[in-house]
């Protein structure tokens, strides 16, 4: 079975969607991983960097959420690398969103767990689901799907201070419809180097949640915005300034395989593998004084 990550935090701007197509990049062209993307995130920016603009009358997330249509008959293959594919995003899923009345929420969870969770190709590796920067139903569904949680942060306050909002979700999750859900740690993203504020930021990150912070912190690099403008991931720009951040994504991603096997050489044992689960203490730091602020 693929394993499924879900790139998440409820604030914007932190850069979950370039995180995300950068993964994505270095698991199929530098470790040889057949990668899906499921573009959950309704400003479909993930669709965009790898398929460019979204066909608004094409298949896309839309019709595998809302009317069942399996993942194999709507993902498409990224002209960047033939182990590339992408599920295309909907601008649509706010609107439908607001049509679930509460009462209806958890079953529309539950029943989104069994489409996205179920209906996976064997012939992919890794999944990635961009999600979008708010603490609702999609982002709900995500967790239900997934089987670890990055949790894409940066050096502000307001990237902080949701966290323990976000640690709730998922021991909702866990305990409504995914107990198997782990926090499998946080991509540290737009840091300065001399800044001081960015510098006590990552030195208190690194002693609250120790082996979580995936290395190396991913700096801020003038490459992300040309990559952006070309509408092309950081892993297919062949330039110099490229060559160092395809470097860090590939160590993560390198990480973050080498913690697949570890878990599931773990599974079956009463205990869970280290930092599967944030500690209470974790959790409450998360929403304490103790990271810097702006």
């Amino acid at each position: 079975m693929p394993y499924v990550y879900a790139l998440a935090n409820q604030k914007g701007g932190t850069g979950k969607t370039t995180v995300t197509t950068s993964l994505a990049g270095a698991f199929a062209r530098q470790l040889g991983q057949t990668v899906l993307v499921i573009d959950m995130d309704g400003q479909c920016n993930a669709t965009t960097a790898l398929l460019g603009r979204p066909d608004p009358e094409g298949l896309n997330i839309k019709n595998v959420l809302w009317e069942a249509l399996p993942l194999s008959e709507v993902m498409q293959q990224t002209p960047h690398d033939e182990r590339l594919w992408v599920v295309p995003g909907s601008t649509e899923l706010a609107y439908y969103e607001k049509m679930i009345e509460p009462q209806q929420r958890d079953d529309i969870i539950q029943e989104a767990r069994n489409i996205l969770k179920g209906g996976l190709p064997d012939s992919v590796d890794i999944v990635l689901i961009d999600t979008g920067p708010t603490l609702g139903t999609w982002l709900s569904a995500a967790l239900a799907a997934a089987d670890g949680v990055l949790v894409v942060s940066e050096p502000k306050k307001f990237s902080t201070d949701g966290m323990a909002q976000l640690f709730e979700t998922i021991e909702s999750i866990r305990e409504k419809v995914n107990p198997d859900l782990e926090l499998t740690g946080f991509v540290l993203n737009h840091f300065r180097a001399g800044v001081e504020r960015h510098e006590q930021y990552i030195e208190q990150m690194r002693a609250t949640y120790g082996d979580y912070i995936l290395e190396p912190i991913i700096r801020v690099r003038q490459v992300f915005d040309d990559c952006q403008n070309l509408g092309t991931p950081v892993e297919f720009v062949n330039d110099r300034a490229a060559k160092e951040v395809r470097r860090w994504f590939g160590q993560i991603a390198e990480t973050l395989l080498l913690r697949q096997k570890l878990a599931a050489e773990e599974k079956g044992s009463d205990s869970h593998p280290a930092g599967a689960h944030p500690t209470e203490s974790e959790m409450a730091l998360a929403s304490s004084d103790h990271l810097p602020t702006r």
